[in-house]
């Protein structure tokens, strides 16, 4: 979509208090634990609001190729997805189709 190939939406991230987090709509993760004051990481424009202790691209068009490679269900009605993206999700592709047409010759 254009928010990983063309359009750049920035990345915000800031430590609030929970509270403040919670009010603002920011995805949390039924059963994890939380402090006092956590990161939020945000896309904007409604794109992703949410809790996040990792490192994050500076903007979503750094993603580029996106590819699902796992998800599961983390609580009732929330699933969570392990993708790769860029570089690694083109050498995860051609690694699948290598094998693929190994198998199937």
């Amino acid at each position: 979509n254009s928010w990983t190939t063309g359009s750049a939406l920035p990345r915000t991230a800031r430590e609030m208090p929970i509270k403040e987090a919670s009010e603002m709509g920011a995805t949390m993760a039924f059963g994890e634990k939380y402090g006092d004051v956590v990161r939020v990481v945000d896309f904007g424009q409604g794109v992703s609001v949410e809790l996040c202790g990792g490192c994050h691209v500076e903007n979503t068009a750094q993603i580029g190729l996106f590819r699902i490679v796992a998800e599961t269900g983390i609580a009732a009605g929330v699933r969570r997805i392990e993708a790769v993206v860029g570089e690694s999700a083109y050498e995860y592709l051609s690694t699948r189709d290598n094998t693929f047409s190994q198998v199937c010759g």
